[in-house]
């Protein structure tokens, strides 16, 4: 995730410099969309391992979290 974080950051980097190119734009929409999954099912696994059944219910229904049930989660 470190590397895709870094990939998107530099793609930013060059969007915010106005040179980036429309496949530039794509390659980073497929980046992002890549860590956005790779962070729901981290989510998941969060709270399949620490968090109570109404939490995953919510995680499931694509609820938001309480900031009063949030924890770190460590690699």
């Amino acid at each position: 995730m470190q590397k895709l974080s870094k990939e998107i950051k530099l793609k930013i980097e060059t969007l915010n410099s106005g040179k980036l190119t429309i496949d530039d734009l794509e390659i980073t929409i497929d980046k992002t969309k890549e860590l956005y999954e790779r962070l729901i099912v981290l989510r998941y696994k969060f709270y399949e391992k620490k968090g109570s059944k109404k939490q995953k219910k919510e995680v499931l229904e694509n609820k938001s979290i309480p900031k009063s049930s949030q924890q770190q989660i460590h690699f």
